[in-house]
């Protein structure tokens, strides 16, 4: 029988030059990520207004560059992320500086938001402790004795539209307001 494998088994196998970040690749995607950005900016910003005259061809415009331009908000938070893990630059200053100033388009603190994913990470799919863990998501055992309003959460939760244009917002109050929201994580400074 074969003893399990260890977290640190997965990670010796990785070449030590891969644990390094490589800065310039850091900086060019930061670049390509913000000229995306901008570009998709000026491009809704000089798009003519919708009126009844344009609709038809106008609107279905407006909504594929506005869709656009929130998914290219995406890349600036894998950066943040990067940031977040220390992961973008070699020196800690640079990711601290970076990720708080990537953070800000997207109306989050950085800060609160590193605390609260790494305590994601030190308690990863415990049900009621990982932040990240629906907290109504429940057994099939757990869940024909829920009331129907926690069903009917369910329902609208992490799948659905409305989960996620709901539930995201919702994950980034909880994540700035931690102490208050999240009373399993302790806050500590390092």
């Amino acid at each position: 029988m074969s003893s399990p494998q260890r977290i640190l088994d997965f990670v010796s196998v990785i070449p030590k030059h891969l644990k390094k970040p490589v800065e310039w690749r850091s900086w060019l995607a930061l670049l390509r990520c913000l000229v995306v950005i901008g570009v998709l900016q000026v491009i809704l910003y000089n798009l003519p207004l919708v009126s009844a005259d344009n609709f038809l061809w106008n609107l279905p415009l407006h909504m594929i560059f506005i869709f656009l331009a929130g998914l290219s908000l995406v890349g600036l938070f894998v950066l943040c992320h990067d940031c977040g893990h220390y992961s973008f630059s070699r020196h800690n200053w640079v990711n601290d500086v970076v990720g708080f100033l990537c953070f800000i388009p997207l109306l989050n603190n950085f800060f609160a938001w590193r605390w609260g994913h790494n305590f994601h990470h030190q308690n990863n799919q415990i049900r009621r402790i990982d932040p990240d863990w629906p907290e109504l998501l429940s057994t099939a055992e757990e869940y024909p004795l829920l009331p129907w309003y926690e069903k009917l959460a369910i329902r609208l939760g992490p799948g659905s539209v409305v989960g996620i244009m709901v539930g995201f917002w919702a994950g980034m109050l909880k994540r700035t307001f931690f102490t208050v929201l999240m009373p399993q994580m302790k806050m500590t400074f390092k």
